[in-house]
């Protein structure tokens, strides 16, 4: 399993994989209070995005959050959620990807995050307990 301080580096080199080989990236969320998601298309806590250019506008990978614009049902909107709600990143095409660990986020005011200007908050990660769930196939860490 990779540190929690590289996931953000993972992500960014898969999505730079996927459009290199001209797959579509696909991203599955595992969503709480602090994902900024449309809720109409959350199916049992998870959400899936297309990540690709040609989907998204002024997409960001940081190291602790994901943002972009998108459209939903005709209807712009700002989608952003903590890194560490990631559970997997993948290829529509070829389904080879990563899976990740699952954790929570709780609120920190204890550093401003540069490469996050979406919000006024910041999130910091914290050490999820043990419980586990099986999502089609993914297991996720609650």
């Amino acid at each position: 399993m990779f540190p929690s301080t590289a996931k953000g580096y993972v992500v960014r080199a898969l999505h730079e994989w996927c459009t290199d080989m001209g797959y579509d990236p696909y991203i599955l969320v595992h969503t709480d209070k602090n994902c900024n998601v449309p809720k109409q298309f959350v199916q049992d806590g998870l959400i899936t995005f297309n990540v690709g250019y040609e989907s998204v506008k002024d997409l960001l990978i940081g190291n602790d959050w994901i943002s972009f614009m998108a459209r939903f049902s005709g209807q712009p909107m700002e989608v952003s959620f903590p890194l560490a709600r990631v559970a997997a990143f993948y290829s529509k095409q070829t389904q080879e990807g990563l899976m990740f660990e699952v954790t929570e986020f709780e609120e920190s005011n204890d550093s401003m995050n540069s490469e996050k200007d979406m919000s006024s908050n910041t999130k910091s990660e914290k050490e999820a307990g043990s419980e586990s769930k099986d999502f089609g196939g993914f297991k996720i860490i609650d």
